[in-house]
């Protein structure tokens, strides 16, 4: 039976009007519809995603469709906003997809809530789950079975302006906290802030925080400890010393990114995704480094991942097509051609990646990012931790509001 009146509680905190509304039924095509005509054999996948202008990803459906004469895939578009509130009312109406694609960070709910099938016998007969970096798995495992796998990975690094770094006296970029509180005060000017971060009131303030109380060495349940005191306190010393900019508290990781663009701050942490861009777009000379380390080094991993829906009658037939989508081959051109970062090992020794400076500093992150696998209830975490983000950068007393976050997460947290 679905959850759905815990999954609605769920995942309204992700949502404009605070309540999940249900969508119009104009594109509402239910699962395997009219999948097996009278007399055919050929069988007919719904897939549904929120990949808008992917061309890479369009491509590998058709070339399955064209090798596939019994097995085709229908696509449907939904826009990432309304994508998980479709899916809820699918659920309720025994219409889900037999394919669907949605962040890392929804998995969990979507597994617990009975809308993603679990897919485990499957993957382990298949041993799919051996070409993945581990990290990547983690978001779509619940209480020990797989309920998807990930379609691509992103993760965190530190942009720096090296035509500034020079004019600084800087030659190399910061390896500690306590180097790039140094290096930014140095690059912060009248018309420069040293360091520009997400710390938006959502899920992209959320990402950009998690590093930091890793690399304390704490989590979401030790941010009282000494360690996750000392990374909110370090973030406040950033601000206080004018090396970042207070309108962070309204950043999100593209304003961020516009930022160092036009070249109003020195280095930015921010994603993979940026490097086409400011490779386009940039006209200083900019390179890409590993975020500097606490006690630890640490990033975070984010992307979407691929399910199948748990009232599909063709699931065989679904996981199909994942295996085909994690041919080597046919995933390398993917990834290379999408721009994202690979989630199978093998692929992110590909020249094409190992060859490119900036994209081989974000796969090296791979090997040691950590994922948002909280549980079921990571909406409502995150929205926790978006208050604390605010709290942080408007300077209130970091052992008071770590203290207080940390007591809403506990109860919210997986303890299986």
């Amino acid at each position: 039976m679905f959850r759905i009146k815990h999954f609605l509680l769920v995942f309204s905190v992700f949502l404009i009007m605070g309540v999940i509304t249900a969508c119009s039924g104009g594109d509402s095509a239910s699962s395997s519809e009219a999948n097996q005509a009278e007399g055919s054999d050929q069988v007919t996948l719904e897939i549904w995603d929120f990949m808008q202008g992917r061309d890479a990803y369009i491509n590998v459906i058709e070339k399955f469709n064209e090798e596939h004469e019994d097995i085709q895939i229908k696509r449907t578009e939904i826009t990432r906003s309304n994508f998980d509130s479709k899916m809820i009312n699918a659920a309720a109406a025994n219409e889900l997809p037999d394919l669907f694609v949605n962040s890392h960070s929804r998995f969990q709910a979507f597994a617990d809530a009975g809308i993603a099938a679990n897919i485990s016998k499957m993957i382990n007969e298949s041993g799919l789950d051996q070409k993945f970096f581990e990290g990547s798995l983690e978001p779509q495992i619940f209480k020990g079975d797989y309920y998807g796998l990930p379609l691509y990975n992103n993760d965190l690094a530190l942009y720096y302006n090296k035509e500034m770094f020079e004019k600084a006296g800087l030659d190399s970029p910061p390896e500690t906290w306590e180097d790039i509180r140094d290096y930014a005060s140095k690059l912060t000017n009248d018309n420069v802030y040293g360091l520009a971060m997400a710390g938006s009131k959502d899920e992209q303030g959320t990402f950009n925080f998690l590093p930091w109380i890793w690399q304390a060495g704490a989590d979401l349940d030790t941010l009282s400890s000494e360690e996750g005191v000392n990374a909110i306190e370090f973030r406040q010393t950033l601000l206080e010393d004018g090396s970042v900019s207070k309108e962070m508290l309204n950043w999100q990781q593209n304003d961020a990114n516009l930022q160092f663009l036009s070249e109003q701050a020195a280095m930015q942490i921010n994603g993979s995704w940026n490097v086409p861009t400011l490779n386009q777009e940039a006209d200083f000379e900019w390179a890409v480094a590993e975020l500097p380390k606490g006690k630890q080094r640490a990033t975070i991993i984010g992307g979407e991942a691929i399910g199948i829906g748990s009232t599909s009658k063709h699931k065989e037939e679904a996981f199909e097509f994942m295996k085909f989508f994690y041919d080597d081959e046919t995933y390398k051109s993917f990834i290379l051609e999408d721009g994202n970062l690979p989630s199978v090992k093998a692929i992110a020794e590909a020249p094409e990646i190992v060859n490119d400076p900036n994209m081989k500093v974000f796969t090296k992150g791979l090997e040691y990012a950590k994922s948002r696998a909280y549980g079921p209830n990571y909406p409502e975490i995150s929205a926790v931790v978006q208050e604390l983000v605010q709290a942080t950068v408007l300077g209130k007393d970091a052992k008071k509001i770590a203290k207080e976050a940390e007591k809403e997460i506990k109860p919210l947290l997986m303890t299986e």
